[in-house]
């Protein structure tokens, strides 16, 4: 993850948190992304983590069977190749939304149009 997106990435944790704390959903982020050593990425590799999985994953009744992908990202970058390949592979599936947030703004709007009841954060 960049230093870019660390601020907007604790702050939805916490909207999330907070929804999940209310039973709206379940979600979690894998930590892929932080520097390890060579001997740490091996046993990771062996053990089945995978190169561009999206920052958090949330289920939710409200979702009737789909998961979601959200990835957070600052205004000037994109998806990384293995990200892209990653959600090529999850859309082969056809159980899964993706959406792409920049700020807990964007998180927020995108969670009340799928119809959770989003606290204010701030």
């Amino acid at each position: 993850m960049r230093n870019r997106e660390l601020p907007h990435h604790k702050t939805i944790k916490q909207l999330l948190e907070i929804m999940q704390n209310q039973g709206q959903l379940v979600f979690w982020h894998t930590p892929n992304g932080e520097k390890r050593d060579k001997e740490t990425a091996k046993k990771l590799a062996a053990m089945g983590v995978r190169a561009g999985v999206w920052d958090f994953i949330i289920m939710s009744r409200k979702l009737a069977g789909t998961v979601l992908f959200a990835e957070v990202k600052s205004t000037d970058n994109d998806l990384s190749k293995s990200q892209k390949e990653f959600r090529r592979d999850v859309v082969a599936q056809q159980q899964s939304l993706w959406l792409m947030w920049f700020s807990v703004d964007d998180a927020a709007v995108d969670l009340a149009e799928l119809g959770f009841d989003v606290p204010k954060v701030i």
